[in-house]
C-alpha cells in the first residue's frame, strides 16, 4: 500500500511538470508578518472561556489514594 505521503508527493511532481511545460515560475508568496499583540489577545480571549472546563474545582477531586 502507497502511502498518502508518497502520493502527494507525485502529485506535487506532476504539478511542477506541468508548470516547467507551461513555463510558468514557481509562485513566490511571502508569509504575513507575526503579530505578537493580536496572538496574545486572540489567545487571551480564547482561554478565557475553556480554560474553566480544563480545571476541576477542588470539592470533586479524587483523593490522593485513589489516583
Amino acid at each position: 500500500m502507497i502511502s498518502a505521503t508518497t502520493k502527494v508527493k507525485k502529485i506535487c511532481a506532476a504539478i511542477n511538470d506541468l508548470r516547467a511545460k507551461a513555463g510558468k515560475k514557481k509562485r513566490e508568496v511571502t508569509p504575513p508578518e507575526f503579530d505578537q499583540k493580536y496572538y496574545d489577545q486572540l489567545k487571551k480571549e480564547s482561554w478565557s472561556g475553556t480554560f474553566p472546563l480544563h480545571s476541576t474545582p477542588k470539592s470533586i477531586r479524587k483523593p490522593k489514594a485513589t489516583r
